[in-house]
């Protein structure tokens, strides 16, 4: 399977924005979403209290048109 995806460091009020740059790169080069849309939180708020010390993989299944 292969996956669209973008790692972002910060506020998670900056997901949209990170959600909306991925569907663009999608709908850009060629490929349709091919399942559930995921987070990976690499740095959460069990780790720091500080939003901008977050890091959060935004991330999408993807096939090829």
């Amino acid at each position: 399977m292969s996956f669209a995806s973008a790692t972002y460091q910060g506020p998670y009020s900056k997901i949209n924005e990170v959600n909306a740059a991925v569907a663009a790169w999608v709908r850009g080069n060629g490929y349709e979403y091919d399942g559930p849309a995921f987070n990976i939180y690499h740095v959460s708020p069990h780790e720091t209290q500080n939003p901008d010390e977050f890091v959060t993989a935004v991330c999408y299944p993807v096939k090829h048109r």
